[in-house]
């Protein structure tokens, strides 16, 4: 049966997060002695390497992670007793999801040749590595022999006492030489094999591409090397049945209760949480300062937005009246609020006051830049006069008539004299 392997991998190269595959055949077909079901064969991965065995013909293959199916990878499965992952999914990409199993086993067979061509370019590289060897082997056996018989021949010259080893060396040179021509012979075979070898593996490779170029598709038609299939699609069939659901106690890798229990998690564990700060900040959760408090933009921009203490302090009509203490500045009094000052000699020893009476300060700041002071003095009149801070210079008071209130003709600037 043939055994496939191969790795899975992310896009990043890394192994991918995958426990364990099933393998399955996408419909009920037979097989020799017997029937092939759709149900999952599983087998374990580790650290992204795969390897399982398959009968030829097509299959699905599934990753599952942690217990749960995360991807399904259709196959078909060739003759050879090793494949490669990646050759059984590119058999799989020849057709599309409409093919069945006839055009499946052509896709097979293609890689099929694909293997053997390449199988058979290796043993007749192999072959010709072994006749170079044989023919360096033949010539050195014959350098050898030729330096013997030089040796017999000065020995003969030399002494006649050594007629007898010199012809010993003669008969050992002779049968050197037949040996080396024994294995030029061999040599040459081997190199007659190698040749041989190589024409075939050629003409399996050749073929191989011809498969692949003469591959197309019209409609639900495949044509391969001039034979085209019968139409694919058939008529819609009935609803298969339901599968299996499975067991929890048949799944790995997951929890050994169902349903898991009640568990917690830490703001790391979560990916994506906004981020979490003490400062006003837009797309991030409030932290709270450790007495309660969070912080808050100085300025609101809405009427539905939170206001800073200090946008009330300083915008805000106050109910609470200060008392204005000792003797005072009235410019200083920038801030919005309501002061009262209690003593006509605090009013007289003070400055800027627009009479020497006690009375009620009113400050507005309606906008920023902008502020306004009133005054009301105490007593049966109730006298009012205002003023404003413009560029950083307050303006003179000025009185508010009144109804019933009277002049003096010191009052009248245009009197005709």
């Amino acid at each position: 049966m043939p055994t496939i392997s191969g790795e899975l991998n992310f896009v990043s190269s890394r192994a991918a997060h995958v426990n364990e595959i099933w393998v399955r055949a996408p419909h009920v077909r037979t097989s020799t002695g017997g029937v092939v079901v759709t149900q999952n064969d599983r087998f374990p991965v580790k650290d992204g390497k795969v390897e399982f065995t398959c009968l030829t013909g097509p299959a699905i293959l599934s990753l599952v992670s942690d217990g749960r199916a995360v991807d399904t990878i259709p196959i078909v499965v060739g003759e050879s007793n090793s494949q490669a992952l990646r050759q059984v999914v590119a058999a799989a990409q020849v057709a599309d999801e409409a093919t069945q199993s006839e055009i499946e086993k052509l896709a097979a067979q293609a890689v099929h040749l694909i293997d053997t061509s390449v199988e058979s370019a290796t043993r007749a590289e192999s072959a010709r590595d072994r006749a170079e060897t044989a023919a360096s082997g033949a010539a050195q056996s014959a350098k050898k022999s030729a330096d013997s018989a030089d040796k017999s021949g000065k020995s003969a010259k030399s002494s006649s006492d050594s007629a007898s080893a010199a012809k010993k060396s003669a008969g050992d040179a002779s049968s050197s030489a037949t040996a080396a021509k024994t294995a030029e012979t061999k040599a040459s075979s081997q190199a007659s094999e190698a040749a041989k070898s190589a024409t075939a593996a050629k003409k399996d490779a050749d073929r191989a591409a011809g498969v692949a170029d003469s591959t197309s598709w019209k409609g639900d038609q495949l044509t391969v090397n001039g034979k085209t299939s019968p139409h694919l699609t058939g008529p819609k069939g009935d609803r298969g049945p339901a599968g299996e659901s499975g067991k929890w106690s048949d799944l790995t890798n997951v929890p050994k209760k169902f349903p898991p229990e009640d568990h917690k998690h830490k703001v790391a564990d979560i990916t994506d949480l906004p981020p979490i700060d003490y400062a006003v900040k837009g797309g991030s959760l409030v932290k709270r300062y450790s007495t309660g408090q969070i912080a808050v933009p100085t300025t609101p921009d809405g009427d539905a937005v939170a206001a800073s203490k200090k946008y009330v302090d300083t915008t805000a009509f106050p109910r609470e009246v200060t008392l204005i203490k000792g003797e005072v500045d009235l410019d200083t009094y920038k801030e919005t609020g309501v002061y009262h000052q209690n003593l006509d000699k605090s009013a007289r020893a003070g400055k800027n006051y627009p009479n020497d009476r006690a009375g009620l300060l009113e400050v507005f700041n309606p906008e920023s830049g902008m502020t306004y002071q009133r005054y009301t003095d105490y007593g049966v009149q109730n006298n009012v006069w205002t003023r404003g801070l413009y560029s950083g210079n307050w303006s003179k008071w000025k009185q508010v008539s009144q109804d019933d209130h009277k002049h003096t003709m010191a009052d009248i600037t245009d009197l005709p004299k």
